[in-house]
């Protein structure tokens, strides 16, 4: 091999495997607007997470946009919308009441929306579902679990992207499904943030 063959350069620049897309990565992608429409990003807090008297946990979260705490100026500006992310935090709030510990199951009901819904009685709720995870009543650290959606959500109008007949392809369709048992009866066992990332378009 001659020295010029040796000297020469490999071209600059990463040659890798792209990234596969995420939610989170949806999170930060919508941070910006949109080409005719506008990313809205909201967030709040829910009650918390507390077993009944048997010792179970059971709850039904969703991302309708009349949910978001900006719903005044966003139905003042805004007349169709779609959901593109939808994060459900559930943060760890052991008592010391709280001598008993074991899996909780978070999953994604696609069928289900902020109208029209039901509560888990039953793992059997939650496991026939989408992306189910577990997530351990003891843990130290938070659990971030992004809604599962389709590939193809449509806009829909403001006052309807949660109807009483659940489309999983229009407007804020979905809610995330949480079921855990065998814990201390009475007892709180999560703090629960909501945050969704919508895309709107507006009436100007």
């Amino acid at each position: 091999m001659d020295r010029k063959t040796r000297n020469v350069r490999k071209p600059r620049g990463k040659v890798g495997k792209r990234r596969a897309n995420s939610s989170a990565a949806t999170f930060s992608r919508y941070q910006i607007a949109a080409t005719q429409a506008h990313a809205i990003r909201s967030s709040w807090t829910t009650n918390p997470l507390i077993t009944s008297t048997t010792g179970t946990l059971s709850a039904s979260y969703s991302a309708s946009v009349a949910y978001s705490p900006e719903y005044s100026a966003i139905s003042t500006l805004y007349t169709t919308v779609k959901l593109v992310a939808f994060r459900v935090t559930l943060i760890p709030k052991q008592s010391s009441t709280a001598t008993v510990h074991d899996n909780i199951l978070v999953a994604t009901h696609a069928s289900y929306n902020g109208t029209t819904y039901v509560l888990p009685t039953d793992a059997k709720g939650v496991e026939n579902t989408q992306a189910m995870v577990q997530y351990h009543s003891g843990s130290a650290r938070p659990l971030h679990y992004y809604m599962w959606l389709p590939k193809t959500v449509e806009y829909t109008n403001l006052t309807e992207d949660s109807p009483v007949d659940p489309t999983p392809y229009a407007g804020s369709p979905g809610a995330v499904v949480i079921f855990g048992e065998r814990l201390t009866p009475s007892t709180t066992y999560l703090a629960i943030q909501l945050t969704a990332v919508w895309l709107l378009r507006g009436r100007y």
